[in-house]
């Protein structure tokens, strides 16, 4: 029902609303890749705009020791943090620390959760947690500007002199 009401209430904006009409119909006439390719574009805006993620992967850092690219990835790591806790809410599909018993239920979801060792065994399975795994519980992207490309991940910059 939840669903029924939600659209009611949009068909009934539009009606009223020429803008908003507008931006449903450009939501329409895009393709489900399309939107979720812009979503991860502006994500990673966001990871390079606040911690240059991509300057630093795309880096060649074959010359540097290791000291300078430990002291690198230490702030790049604490800027990034900042910008995806920003952006996502994240959980963990298992709780529980890494290395601590855990038992897997029958019907569990095999795409949230990868079962290594005996692969004959039949479920509920009992095991040791390699990795929590992680889940979006919420994601809040910052909405595009008006007129700027959405795969544009960080803005040429120039000095002129």
């Amino acid at each position: 029902m939840g669903r029924w009401r939600e659209s009611w209430r949009i068909f009934r904006r539009c009606l009223k609303d020429a803008a908003f009409r507008g931006r449903v119909q450009d939501l329409g006439d895009r393709r489900k890749e399309d939107i979720l390719a812009e979503g991860a574009a502006r994500l990673l805006a966001c990871l390079q705009q606040d911690g240059r993620l991509v300057d630093f992967l795309r880096e060649d850092i074959d010359g540097y020791d290791d000291a300078q690219v430990g002291a690198a990835a230490r702030s790049m790591h604490r800027s990034c943090r900042r910008a995806l806790d920003k952006v996502v809410t994240l959980a963990a599909v298992i709780e529980g620390r890494e290395r601590s018993p855990v038992t897997v239920p029958e019907g569990f979801d095999a795409l949230a959760i990868t079962i290594e060792g005996n692969l004959g065994a039949r479920p509920p399975l009992r095991g040791v947690l390699l990795h929590p795994g992680w889940k979006a519980v919420s994601v809040a992207l910052p909405p595009v500007a008006r007129g700027r490309d959405p795969a544009l991940i960080a803005p040429a910059e120039v000095e002129v002199k």
